[in-house]
């Protein structure tokens, strides 16, 4: 099988669009994960609504929802935009990973570690505990 031949417009226009479109998808890969908020008086939960969804994380809080915060950050990583919120809020955060066989005991965990209560039969990551006894 023999490709046919084509003319030399053609070929430059084929490598233009493949460099296109390899820039826009380094583009894309560059920035994954980053995080921009730009808000002024917008309620917790909203900020943390974006947050969420620019960092493909889960956030819990015992915040009040409904408090307005403003906070701008332009294109930085997941723990510096969650510092910036804390410092916002006048309050702390802290990491904590969750690795299980299924979603419902993962939810299980999220919801007994939200409430301040000690998840049994968990391992506890010391570098995530060590945190919160500051």
């Amino acid at each position: 099988m023999t490709l046919p031949k084509l003319p030399r417009s053609v070929w430059i226009l084929c490598v233009l669009l493949l460099i296109l479109a390899g820039e826009v998808g380094h583009y894309i890969w560059s920035r994954w994960g980053l995080i921009t908020v730009h808000s002024h008086g917008q309620t917790l939960s909203q900020i943390i609504r974006s947050i969420e969804k620019q960092g493909h994380v889960t956030i819990r809080t015992n915040l009040d929802l409904t408090k307005p915060v403003d906070m701008y950050v332009d294109a930085v990583p997941l723990a510096e935009a969650l510092e910036t919120l804390a410092v916002n809020t006048e309050a702390r955060w802290r990491l904590a990973y969750y690795v299980a066989p299924d979603k419902s005991t993962i939810a299980t965990a999220q919801a007994t570690f939200a409430a301040g209560q000690r998840n049994e039969g968990w391992q506890d990551d010391v570098r995530a505990a060590a945190t919160d006894r500051q």
